[in-house]
């Protein structure tokens, strides 16, 4: 049998893991925010937050953990930080 690409490493399976949890725990956030609508998911160089299929926010790097780690960081200051007191 034959494999068209090499099979994951453990240390990129790791790094796929801690990225999909990152992604879960954005849109477990925003939901309970309120927002409906939400995906994070692949884009060129790095992952993106889509709301309704709009980008919302990116964030750029090779490796898929770092890159969740940076929209994370992104999505923080978007949402959390820039909230208004009254």
């Amino acid at each position: 049998m034959s494999y068209i690409r090499s099979m994951d490493t453990v240390e990129e399976l790791a790094t796929l893991y801690v990225a999909a949890e990152n992604a879960n725990q954005l849109i477990i956030a925003l939901e309970d925010m309120g927002f409906e609508g939400l995906e994070v998911r692949p884009i060129s160089g790095g992952y993106g937050l889509f709301i309704d299929d709009t980008l919302i926010a990116a964030a750029l790097s090779d490796d898929a953990a770092d890159a969740t780690e940076k929209l994370l960081d992104r999505c923080a200051d978007k949402f959390f930080h820039d909230i208004m007191e009254v």
